[in-house]
């Protein structure tokens, strides 16, 4: 999603969302923006306009107004001019006797894979995209309208609200399919089973879906059935080669990888990837890659929803796509260093969630990720010092146990028989539909390693590594020479880099992970209760020097950061640190600070002797 910002109707746009206040407005009267119609792709518009490779993303602004390529593609705009201003007219309309806000604009028609959202707010902080109403005003020539968006909450004069404008590329549609086929039910039990679909004349016959032993505790019943897609109004990218698949087993996610091969038909030429489809939504999620030949594709999973094939060139594969992640900014701010829970590595931990968090909260409104939570709970901030962002490693850390990383990237390696020009394919398409950041998995002799991947330009694959917070240099590069990826370098922590990973796996988003048990640990994190039971409780005191021995003043016993002010007469005080409950360990360290965030330079602990200022220190 892209977000530039703007004050009512005055347009400083990089991103693609401009900002309205729904109540005292100045409205205009009578505006009408004049564009050229363009029928095709955002990739069609700036071949023919004939942008410059600098200047030609969604959201540059070719001709320097400070308006983005995307907003002038979907308004119909020649993007190498200067636009007008305004480029709306902020209304309020009123429907049954309510008032309703809207925006008033001129919209491409025949303008492929681009839509206008309304995102809403009542603090300017938190956003989210509201059900909108598009209806027609008028027709200003061929293959532009006049329209008007408006927001299906009705306006109220006892509260603020405010809106902004998005557009985006390629991210919702609608399928419209024909009646649903039942093809197979059967039960399948702890021991797993391979189920078969073995009718005559239906396109999905030979379908195989392998459930492991392990997968299930107890009994499940799948049902598979089919719905033949008869149109939709996604981009041109999307090309299904399946009907609609749907599988039920009662929505329960597997503890173990399931696999599903489908029969498909592809030229040597031709690339296909699946996509979960969220009918509710509109959204499109990519399924992780497993095997991939002319005749057949398989995709693994945890868990079902609807999906279908879809299949393209891999000529037409774009050489540039951006998944709007950015190490810096929506990362985590600390080092995969490890800890008590997560002794290995939190790799995963911090990669999912960090995902998570982005797909979630940043996209609707909320605040990057990058130095959120450190030092949450204190008064004083420590931006270059990432282990004391407790709540954030103790959340990594929980994720990260969670799921069983090591095993995912073993079986990948295990089971993938992806060339690795497939993989690249995997992550350029399933980036370019539906413009997310997808998660990848590297593995080599010894361990898996998770991290995100954000960008792909030119056999390239940016990546996010939870090692390297905040690097936006780290890369995966492919050689077309060999048809293989150059080996990735990093580790299983950060203290311990160096490692060579040669296998590089795309593992998609949320079909091989709990995406809805990091919500939960999410909330447990914003409760300030994330991973209790999972760290010692430490006993931190306070000590000043009475005629020769140091005497305790203040003691605090917690698992999670403290702030407490304690005053003193002394000139030095010591701070000892000790486990006093929980998970048993053997020795513990600290790092000491004052309040202006500088690390004090202090003997080893557990015990500190720590000078004071006559001021808060």
């Amino acid at each position: 999603m892209n977000w530039p910002r703007c004050v009512s109707s005055s347009l400083s746009s990089r991103r693609g969302a401009t900002t309205f206040a729904a109540l005292s407005l100045s409205l205009a009267v009578g505006l009408t923006v004049l564009g050229v119609a363009h029928a095709g792709t955002y990739d069609d518009w700036v071949q023919a306009h004939g942008l410059p490779s600098g200047a030609s993303g969604p959201a540059d602004a070719a001709a320097g107004d400070g308006i983005a390529n995307l907003l002038k593609f979907a308004m119909g705009l020649e993007p190498l001019t200067p636009g007008p201003r305004p480029l709306f007219e902020p209304v309020v309309v009123e429907r049954g006797g309510q008032k309703l806000f809207g925006l008033r604009l001129t919209m491409a028609t025949d303008a492929q894979g681009v839509h206008f959202d309304l995102y809403a707010s009542e603090d300017l902080l938190t956003w989210k995209r509201d059900a909108t109403l598009l209806e027609k005003l008028a027709d200003l020539g061929p293959g532009l309208q006049r329209v008007q968006l408006l927001d299906s909450e009705v306006l109220s004069s006892s509260r603020s609200r405010f809106f902004r404008l998005g557009d985006s590329l390629t991210r919702y549609g609608q399928f419209v399919t024909g009646p649903a086929i039942p093809i197979l039910t059967n039960n399948v039990g702890s021991t797993g089973a391979t189920l078969t679909v073995q009718t005559p004349g239906n396109p999905l016959t030979g379908l195989l879906l392998d459930v492991p032993a392990g997968a299930y505790t107890g009994q499940q019943t799948f049902t598979i059935s089919s719905a033949p897609i008869v149109g939709h109004n996604f981009p041109a990218s999307i090309n299904p080669v399946t009907p609609l698949i749907h599988v039920d087993n009662g929505g329960l996610l597997a503890d173990q990888i399931m696999t599903v091969t489908i029969p498909i038909s592809l030229s040597p030429d031709e690339f296909a990837l699946g996509f979960i489809y969220h009918p509710d939504s509109g959204e499109l999620e990519g399924l992780p890659l497993v095997a991939l030949s002319t005749n057949s594709i398989t995709i693994a999973t945890r868990h079902f929803s609807d999906f279908f094939i879809s299949r393209i060139p891999y000529a037409a594969l774009p050489k540039n796509v951006d998944g709007g992640f950015r190490p810096g900014v929506d990362d985590w701010d600390f080092e995969n260093g490890g800890s008590f829970l997560a002794i290995g590595g939190q790799c995963s931990g911090q990669s999912q969630s960090a995902m998570w968090y982005y797909c979630t909260k940043r996209l609707h409104g909320s605040p990057s990720l990058f130095n959120l939570y450190d030092n949450s709970l204190y008064s004083f901030r420590t931006p270059d010092y990432g282990q004391d962002n407790v709540l954030g490693i103790k959340l990594a850390s929980r994720v990260q146990a969670d799921t069983d990383w090591d095993s995912v990237a073993r079986w990948f390696w295990r089971e993938s028989r992806v060339a690795d020009i497939g993989t690249l394919s995997a992550f350029t398409y399933s980036m370019w539909v539906t413009g997310e950041p997808q998660r990848v998995a590297i593995n080599s002799a010894n361990s898996g390693h998770a991290m995100v991947a954000y960008h792909v330009q030119d056999g390239t694959i940016y990546v996010a590594d939870p090692n390297y917070p905040g690097n936006v240099d780290r890369q995966i590069n492919y050689d077309g020479a060999t048809g293989r990826f150059d080996p990735y370098y990093s580790g299983p922590t950060a203290a311990n880099l160096g490692t060579p990973y040669p296998d590089i796996y795309y593992t998609a988003k949320t079909t091989i992970n709990d995406w809805n048990q990091i919500a939960n640990r999410w909330t447990e994190l914003e409760a300030g209760t994330i991973a209790a039971a999972d760290f010692p409780v430490f006993e931190v005191s306070v000590n000043e020097l009475h005629d020769g021995s140091w005497v305790t003043i203040a003691t605090v016993t917690t698992d999670k950061p403290t702030e407490a002010v304690i005053k003193t007469q002394a000139e030095q005080v010591k701070v000892m640190v000790k486990s006093v409950s929980g998970p048993g360990i053997t020795d513990c360290r600290a790092d000491v600070f004052d309040t202006a965030g500088t690390e004090l330079d202090l003997d080893f602990p557990p015990d500190y002797t720590i000078p004071l200022a006559v001021e808060m220190n």
